[in-house]
């Protein structure tokens, strides 16, 4: 899978999808304004003096482009919380990360592996417990605030290899970028499916008022009971047309799906073998809650039972998936690309190419899952539980900062004690001995465990943990790589979660019209390893030249590579084409690692500058645990 490519073909699909929907909403508008004309010539008995009456047209046209456009931004408005408000629109609840449910344990469990694997801070799980049908799916605009749902009866019919099938397709649709799609697919087919609703409404209001009515001209409320009719008509026509939008944007990926799920898991039999059990359950994936239809793309399988032909189904058949996964099975997996090897290591770095660390982005392997497995097998109990519940989030993130011997330590440990409460205190120093026996390849990974629970912090609860960690950081008047890494990491997926702020909706496609911000990013990363100008400046050139731009440029001053500046650099760089950021990656790595070795400190500010990009990165330092 090709991450890159992938979020471009989605951001192209956006494009195509306002298209379909531009149509769509066109025919209806032609289609309305045809009841109209009858309706109101009949109405005022006047015999048509014509088809075409441009003020007729132009109210209608108004009325409908403002009630379709009211639905639109209704829902999406709606849906702009996130994951979870489309979670909660088709019946999910949170699962408690400290269950002791053992389908909810394991499942939970398969979502943080899976996460730890592709880079990504741990979604929020949810079930759907009225679910009997086995189903699953992905929500959320990005990868801040998305969420795995599962079904009820997906947790208790699917033994582990076939759940980990499913959530690692679930992973795919993240990763490629196919959330913030679907999201906007749902407002625009509710915004087509509310004028058939306006149309029963109408309905019913004629109905009411039509025995008073008789004796006015016209027919009483016939007319408008007729027209009533018609606009429904009409509006199921929109219904037409919005599930044929959703096939033709949702069934391809599908396939792609499952192509990406055998390649993260290398078993291609789990997710056949759930797929079986769907065909063989007499409730197969079907979901009861009314709000299923209109968010069908959004699901693992199929959600309702189609009486229409296959053009309007969301997913491929079953018994069509099943079979190229059985032809996988029967052939060999492609063999995983070898260019970025976990574990192989020289001393404190590891060896790869930039291509090799760009091409890792969103393209999670099974030795990554391996990995991921043996970390959550690994783990210290109470580390774990600290990363389930939002009090031992916190003490736990501090703890990663304490945890460097030396005055440092000392400092921030009386800092803490002088202004965090007593209880946050005690946690800190029961988890520290704990926190002590993990090494630091493992901080970020545990970070992204820890972002869940931290999410259900209250905003207030939010602000004070912030500023406990902001000034934990600045106790040594010094910012070291991983501090910054940590920070903008968190920042990234915490305040965008409690504070909903907004970034710009422009897309930088060349690197021309980044180029300040590019030059600010790369000579802060020139320096990160740098000491002495000329060695900063061989990595700059080196960095550039990735961009082909090969004009005599100068690094800029230490003094200006603030990382504050580099916080509003990559604020815009963010906003980056696909193609684009492929580009910027493979000349950030090439920066730091023009020798292609790379060390822990510049493994994690690659990390937090792809983060920033929403470019997810999967482990590369073979993190280990001391003995006690």
């Amino acid at each position: 899978m090709d991450f890159f490519s992938a979020q471009d073909k989605a951001r192209r699909k956006s494009t195509v999808l306002i298209i379909y929907f531009i149509f769509a909403v066109a025919f209806i508008i032609i289609g309305v304004y045809g009841a109209v004309l009858i309706g109101w010539t009949t109405y005022h008995d006047r015999a048509a003096t014509g088809l075409w009456h441009p003020n007729l047209f132009l109210f209608t046209a108004l009325g409908v482009l403002l009630v379709v456009l009211t639905g639109v931004i209704t829902k999406s408005l709606a849906l702009s919380k996130g994951g979870e408000a489309v979670a909660t629109l088709l019946g999910g609840v949170p699962l408690s990360p400290n269950t002791v449910d053992p389908d909810e344990k394991r499942f939970l469990n398969v979502v943080e592996e899976m996460a730890i694997a592709s880079g990504l801070p741990v979604p929020s799980a949810f079930i759907l417990p009225e679910e009997s049908g086995i189903n699953a799916f992905a929500a959320g605009i990005d990868t801040s605030d998305a969420v795995v749902a599962v079904t009820a009866g997906c947790l208790k019919r699917l033994h582990r290899d076939q759940l980990q099938g499913v959530v690692a397709h679930e992973f795919s649709h993240i990763l490629n970028g196919d959330m913030r799609l679907n999201v906007r697919l749902m407002g625009m087919i509710y915004g087509i499916l509310i004028l058939a609703s306006l149309g029963r409404v109408v309905l019913r209001g004629g109905a009411v008022r039509g025995p008073r009515s008789r004796g006015r001209k016209g027919g009483g409320a016939w007319p408008i009971l007729a027209m009533a009719l018609i606009i429904m008509a009409i509006g199921y026509i929109g219904v037409f047309f919005g599930r044929l939008i959703q096939a033709s944007v949702s069934r391809q990926r599908e396939f792609l799906a499952d192509a990406a799920a055998v390649q993260f898991t290398r078993n291609p039999a789990g997710l056949a073998g759930a797929l079986r059990k769907i065909a063989a359950l007499s409730e197969g994936s079907r979901l009861s809650n009314p709000n299923a239809e209109e968010a069908g793309h959004f699901f693992f399988s199929t959600c309702r039972k189609s009486s229409f032909t296959r053009w309007f189904a969301t997913h491929p058949p079953l018994e069509d998936r099943i079979k190229k996964l059985e032809s996988t099975s029967r052939g060999s997996v492609r063999p995983e690309p070898s260019q970025v090897q976990s574990g192989i290591s020289d001393g404190d770095r590891v060896r790869l190419s930039p291509a090799a660390f760009a091409a890792a982005v969103g393209s999670p392997q099974p030795r990554h899952l391996s990995y991921a497995e043996k970390i959550m097998a690994d783990l210290p109990s109470p580390v774990k539980e600290a990363c389930h519940e939002p009090f031992g989030a916190q003490a736990l993130v501090f703890c990663l900062l304490l945890n460097k011997d030396g005055p440092v330590k000392k400092t921030r440990l009386d800092w803490l004690g002088a202004h965090a409460d007593t209880a946050a205190l005690r946690e800190v120093e029961r988890l520290m001995p704990f926190v002590d026996r993990i090494d630091r390849g493992l901080y970020i990974p545990l970070v992204d465990m820890a972002v869940p629970a931290l999410k259900t912090l209250s905003p207030g609860q939010y602000q004070a943990f912030r500023r406990i960690f902001q000034s934990l950081v600045g106790v040594d008047r010094k910012v070291s790589l991983f501090e910054y890494a940590l920070h903008r990491i968190l920042v990234r997926h915490l305040d965008g979660f409690f504070t909903k702020k907004t970034s710009g909706h422009r897309t930088w496609h060349t690197v021309q019209s980044v180029e300040k911000e590019i030059f600010l990013l790369l000579s802060t990363l020139a320096w990160t390893g740098s000491q002495v100008r000329e060695a900063a400046q061989e990595s700059f050139v080196h960095g550039l030249a990735q961009l082909s731009i090969h004009r005599e440029i100068t690094v800029y001053e230490k003094e200006e590579c603030t990382f504050k500046a580099l916080d509003r650099s990559l604020g815009k760089l963010a906003r980056t084409a696909p193609v684009l950021k492929r580009k910027l990656l493979t000349a950030c790595v090439a920066c730091v690692a023009h020798d292609n070795w790379l060390s822990l400190d510049e493994f994690e500010i690659l990390r937090a500058v792809a983060d920033a990009m929403d470019l997810p990165v999967p482990p590369v330092f073979p993190g280990k645990f001391k003995q006690a």
